[in-house]
């Protein structure tokens, strides 16, 4: 009993000196390269009436210390290890002579005062690494890249510890273009730059000078920059008659364009030896445009057109020839003569002036069009094509029946059918029924001409009065007119009979296939024999009750005088349909949110025409609601009618349903279908999340994503990723169908202000999310219990 109250008591006394004097305490980590001095500062202020001791802990975070230095001096047996340097007065700066790994570990700086009482802590995890790479990137397995495309170059620190700033220049300039920023990343730091790549661009350098490192690191990347041709050309080029042709061809481009040419006069194409003789030869490094036929007279004013072409893209640049024609001049001591060479550019004569002759046979001039049946309002494409392909000018093009020109259209070459061809687009109307080609040309002795014929299809279009007014006893005669092509159908059905005082109303049945008229009623009376089947009713309208399909063919209405004489008579073709199904359908049910589905619904008689509703079903929503309603049900063919109507998917969408109403049907008809919208994920959750000191972590992870996301996570603080439990032991837990981000490890003050960085991402995009911890602390006086130690 007498030793516990000495030890109760003893532990009242060391409480009651804790409470009076104030221990301040602080851990921070340093990393150093190994075989380089690493120095360990510890300000302590006034140090007349304490001890300022250096203890190792190389566990890292037990309690067994070994005291290295007191004050300014050394233990002994470490002097070959460390020493003491004074920055400043209150400055007892440990250093570690050119750093092992051995030397890794806890040091840990103690204000002592003569009591024995620690006043003041400074706690320093030493880690050391070994000398770093830096390695230079870009952010695609090739080096390959189009101008005005963004790359982003990235250099690599070997070592994740190194954060720091690090400089990128481009090799041809020597210039820096950026400082970019070393983060860690894993077991790397890495400093990256987005850049809009230039032609000009094709290395560039990575510059990292830092505190831990011996000496500037440097690596280098390269760049396959492509862009489109470009011509670095003049546009004229002067020669006399005679000269050879010859044009450097300045173009660059990446990869290597090919290059074409044609020749023209007044921005036509024409046939010319300057381009169908010449040829692209090197010479020193250059190309050359060159043709061993000397140039003419007549080649003055021609234009050569360049085209450069390369996976990137393409480029023209047109260069006008400039040649000199022969002015002989004052003759008072000259003879001018004309020589002919047959052999087109022998050396059989001397010459002063060269001009190249040709002949053509006159042409002809043929009419075309890309189909001679069309609708009214479609497009039709007429050609005039001239059967000599050097000629080019204007073709005019009339229609026939005002006599009236409707374009100029432009004659030019065709390749190696050796014509020229005018073509016109024109939307045609029901007016025009033919064209013709008028072609006057300064080497066409007479005027060419040809004609084309259009069928102009219309729906029909009646031009009649809407009433007519008759006698009674006249006979009906309506002048039917109605423009169509073809030629249209014309049917009419029930019009009412007028006055039936002197006439007898009759109603008339004939079978399909037959012939033969059934009387079936007279006036309102229907005949015995059918009144199981018929009915009339005012206004003589014959009702066919639970009409069936042997309820088929032809019912005529005669108005009958009494004399025996037809004056009005109406024929009603009638035709049975059984109850119609209605089916929906989806050109695809999955679908990313934001594109374009098309909704069908259709009716599986063909002859069904009307309009039908299309409700939605949302997520939330209890009950559906109308998105269209005179959505048209087209005939397709003899299958079914359909309605068609595309829709912007979202989220929400998972069902749709189709109702149609309509006179022929006895009971509304539906359907359904049904939508998987897919879509990236989205979080919706709180930033920030409230703790005590003690509490365990339990974040209810709310994101919504289709197809479902893989979520990860990552522990940062200041932008930087940290490793920490609160990451690295926390897992996901499902309850009551909420996952939740949980950690049996109660959370510490240490863990006020991390930030949990939350990942998901499926096949159709990801998102990220930040959760900030507020852990509140006890408001309480700590106790440090200490002890010494020593190395094993």
């Amino acid at each position: 009993m007498a030793f516990i109250d000495k030890a109760v008591y003893l532990y009242i006394i060391l409480g009651f000196f804790s409470c009076f004097s104030k221990t301040e305490s602080s851990r921070i980590k340093l990393t150093f390269i190994v075989g380089k001095n690493a120095v360990l500062d510890c300000k302590v202020g006034h140090t007349d009436d304490h001890d300022v001791e250096w203890y190792y802990d190389g566990s890292n975070g037990t309690t067994a210390e070994t005291k290295v230095s007191t004050n300014d001096s050394v233990v002994a047996e470490f002097k070959h290890l460390y020493q003491i340097e004074f920055e400043t007065s209150d400055n007892y700066r440990l250093v570690i002579t050119k750093i092992k790994p051995f030397n890794v570990g806890l040091y840990i700086c103690k204000q002592i005062s003569k009591t024995g009482l620690t006043s003041h802590v400074v706690e320093i995890n030493v880690d050391v690494v070994n000398v770093p790479d830096l390695l230079c990137g870009i952010d695609r397995p090739k080096p390959d890249v189009s101008e005005g495309e963004t790359v982003t170059l990235s250099c690599n620190v070997t070592i994740g510890g190194i954060v720091g700033s690090v400089e990128i220049r481009m090799v041809d300039t020597k210039q820096p273009i950026a400082k970019a920023i070393l983060r860690p990343n894993g077991r790397k730091s890495i400093a990256t730059l987005p850049i809009k790549v230039t032609r000009e661009m094709t290395s560039f350098k990575c510059w990292l000078t830092h505190d831990l490192i011996p000496k500037t690191l440097s690596c280098s990347t390269r760049l396959n920059v492509q862009y489109r041709p470009q011509f670095e050309m003049s546009h004229t080029i002067e020669y006399d008659v005679g000269d050879y042709l010859d044009i450097p061809i300045n173009v660059s481009a990446n990869p290597t364009a090919e290059v074409t040419w044609d020749c023209l006069r007044n921005d036509e194409v024409i046939e010319s030896m300057v381009c169908s003789k010449a040829e692209l030869v090197q010479s020193q490094g250059i190309n050359h445009f060159s043709n061993e036929q000397k140039l003419r007279a007549n080649d003055n004013g021609v234009t050569i057109k360049f085209q450069a072409k390369n996976d990137v893209g393409e480029a023209s640049h047109t260069v006008e020839l400039s040649v000199k024609n022969c002015e002989v001049g004052n003759t008072d001591d000259h003879d001018v003569e004309w020589y002919f060479d047959g052999s087109n550019g022998t050396t059989a004569e001397t010459k002063i002036m060269e001009i190249y002759v040709d002949v053509v046979n006159v042409p002809d001039l043929l009419c075309g069009i890309d189909r001679p049946d069309v609708s009214e309002g479609e497009t039709v494409t007429l050609s005039c094509n001239a059967t000599i392909g050097g000629i080019a000018g204007s073709v005019e093009i009339w229609m026939v029946d005002t006599k009236q020109p409707i374009a100029k259209a432009i004659l030019r070459p065709n390749g190696l059918q050796e014509r020229s061809i005018a073509t016109l687009p024109i939307k045609v109307t029901r007016e025009m029924t033919s064209f013709k080609c008028s072609l006057t040309h300064d080497l066409i002795p007479e005027t060419l001409s040809c004609s084309i014929r259009l069928n102009v299809q219309y729906r029909p279009q009646f031009e009649m009065s809407h009433t007519i007014e008759y006698d009674v006893g006249d006979y009906l005669d309506i002048p039917i007119n109605v423009s169509a092509n073809p030629t249209a159908e014309v049917t009419w059905d029930y019009c009412e009979v007028g006055n039936t005082d002197d006439h007898d109303v009759e109603w008339y049945y004939v079978s399909n296939g037959t012939t033969a008229e059934t009387k079936v009623s007279i006036n309102d009376s229907v005949v015995a024999s059918f009144k199981d089947s018929f009915k009339v009713t005012h206004n003589y309208r014959l009702v066919i009750t639970n009409i069936t399909q042997f309820d088929e063919g032809l019912y005529i209405c005669k108005h009958i005088s009494k004399t025996g004489l037809t004056s009005h008579v109406v024929e009603i073709d009638v035709d049975v349909v059984n109850v119609p199904d209605l089916l929906c359908g989806i050109d695809r049910p999955d679908v990313s949110e934001g594109e374009t589905v098309t909704l069908s619904c259709n009716v599986t008689i063909g002859d069904i025409a009307g309009s039908v509703e299309i409700w939605m079903v949302e997520v939330g929503r209890p009950t559906t609601h109308s998105i269209a309603k005179e959505i048209r049900l087209r005939p397709n063919g003899l299958q079914d009618s359909i309605a068609t109507l595309p829709i912007n998917a979202t989220r929400e969408m998972t069902s749709f349903n189709c109702s149609l109403t309509h006179d022929l049907i006895p009971k509304t008809l539906s359907c359904s279908m049904r939508l998987n919208v897919q879509y990236r994920p989205q979080f919706e959750m709180s930033h920030t999340t409230d703790y005590n000191v003690g509490d365990y972590l339990d974040i209810p992870i709310n994101v919504s994503a289709n197809p479902t996301a893989e979520v990860t996570w990552d522990c940062l603080r200041n932008d930087e990723i940290i490793e920490s439990i609160v990451c690295s032991k926390a897992e996901l837990v499902q309850s009551q169908g909420i996952t939740h981000l949980s950690n049996n490890k109660k959370l510490t003050a240490n863990d006020n202000g991390v930030t949990i960085k939350f990942q998901a991402k499926n096949d159709v995009g990801e998102a990220s999310h930040t959760v900030e911890l507020s852990v509140k602390n006890y408001n309480h006086e700590s106790h440090k219990k200490i002890k010494a130690g020593r190395f094993d």
